[in-house]
């Protein structure tokens, strides 16, 4: 019988890729290699995120699934380890029987009508398992239990990042609305001194118009802040698992631009920490195992047996040592005539492992392409913050001097209240700089796996 070739991940490009990650990763230092840390979120130092975070990961649908499934999973690799074993099994059997008048043996013959047989014994089975499909199978289960683990991880990155990016935006929003609330206090100022103006004819009506327009655009600008503040409470309360009006109210915290210490070039070997990737490496690796599985069946199939136990007619004579009936049996099974069947099973695993394998480099390619995104979107956001903050220099250095001549009695509070207008124009451009940081952060996060497999 000619068999047909084991599994085979030819076109697998994680080792190829690792290798060459492994270079690439000599130039880094020892902290860039474990960020992100199993716990992120943790690194920012802010202990109300880090209780929400929790309570988001604690007692979790999608988290609890997701756990049933590795349970699950587990106990397969029990049970098929447990195939492979010695099996013994005990047996008891007691019957009552009535001998039919007309049957082949007459009772009048024998002497007796009625009669209790009775079996006692253990049986021992053992499968020497030639062609291996008891190891394929294992491989198979333990394959599953690292597909569901992985699985379980991303979702915690799911919901973990979730609630990170929406307190973030939080955070960024509150910011934005008290800036929105203080050009809404300037514009109040100058809209009551350009109405003094008007009132003693020293200005048009069309300055305080124009001013009144501004005013309406910075009510507008606050109201969005506000609005968006509660679409991320919401979502944290629906993360959290609460009602949004029973949430406790958010502390505003000091935004610092992120310091995550990932050089410019992320090597290979933090992507492969992605829990997609290496649900998807599992998959392959149960593939693999199950064509194993399935070109087993091409090969013979060696069963021992042993039966030391008792049997006897009459259960009164079941323990004396007459009713002693050892018995020991070897089976072979070959597979000879199926009709086909095990070659289609083969052939359809392999393809199975085929598409696997496609399914696995399409994914590598698009995680590198995501690292890539993120790493030059981080490096933008960097230099977009760099210009804005010059701007916002600038702009509150010619407010300073707008101040310095008020102060001085060459000018009035107009110029200083447009420049201060101005300033804060500029501190709401840096903010959105601020958040293009934050954002391009955790999505770096995110396309790393969010730190799995780094241990807690």
């Amino acid at each position: 019988m000619r068999l047909p070739p084991p599994a085979s991940t030819d076109g697998l490009h994680t080792e190829a890729l690792l290798a060459r990650s492994a270079t690439q990763g000599a130039e880094q230092s020892s902290s860039a290699a474990t960020w992100p840390a199993a716990r992120w979120w943790e690194q920012y130092g802010w202990t109300e995120l880090n209780g929400l975070v929790s309570r988001a990961l604690h007692d979790a649908p999608t988290l609890i699934a997701a756990q049933a499934r590795v349970t699950a999973a587990s106990s397969a690799v029990d049970i098929a380890l447990a195939d492979s074993r010695l099996q013994v099994t005990g047996e008891a059997q007691l019957q009552r029987q009535r001998l039919s008048d007309n049957g082949l043996f007459p009772p009048k013959l024998l002497g007796f009508q009625w009669y209790s047989p009775s079996d006692l014994g253990i049986t021992a089975r053992y499968d020497l398992d030639p062609g291996g499909r008891h190891q394929a199978e294992e491989r198979l289960a333990m394959a599953h239990v690292a597909l569901a683990e992985a699985e379980r991880a991303a979702a915690e990155l799911m919901l973990s990042d979730a609630v990170v990016r929406a307190y973030m935006t939080w955070q960024i929003d509150h910011a934005g609305y008290e800036i929105a609330q203080q050009t809404l206090t300037s514009l109040d100022r100058e809209i009551a001194i350009a109405g003094a103006r008007a009132a003693a004819e020293l200005a048009r009506a069309d300055e305080s118009v124009s001013l009144q327009e501004a005013r309406h655009a910075a009510l507008e600008r606050a109201g969005e802040y506000r609005a968006a503040m509660r679409l991320s409470q919401v979502a944290i309360a629906a993360l959290i698992q609460v009602e949004p009006d029973s949430m406790p109210p958010l502390t505003a915290q000091s935004l610092s631009a992120p310091h995550s210490a990932l050089p410019a070039r992320a090597s290979l070997d933090l992507m492969a920490r992605r829990p997609d990737l290496i649900a998807a490496r599992a998959r392959v690796a149960a593939a693999g195992a199950d064509t194993d599985v399935a070109r087993a069946g091409y090969l013979p199939d060696v069963d021992l047996r042993a039966l030391l136990g008792l049997s006897s007619r009459d259960v009164e004579h079941l323990l004396q040592s007459g009713s002693w009936a050892p018995q020991f049996s070897a089976a072979l099974h070959l597979p000879l005539f199926d009709a086909g069947r095990i070659r289609a099973r083969h052939a359809s695993a392999q393809a199975e492992l085929q598409a696997t394998v496609a399914d696995y480099n399409e994914r590598l390619l698009r995680a590198a392409e995501s690292i890539n995104v993120a790493l030059t979107e981080r490096a933008a956001a960097g230099v977009q913050w760099q210009l804005r903050a010059e701007q916002t220099s600038a702009a509150a250095t010619l407010r300073n001097l707008a101040q310095q001549r008020s102060d001085a009695g060459l000018s009035d509070m107009r110029p200083v209240l447009a420049a201060t207008r101005h300033w804060l124009e500029k501190q709401d451009a840096q903010l959105q700089s601020r958040r293009a940081q934050w954002m391009c952060e955790l999505n770096l996060i995110r396309a790393l796996g969010g730190g799995y497999g780094t241990g807690e």
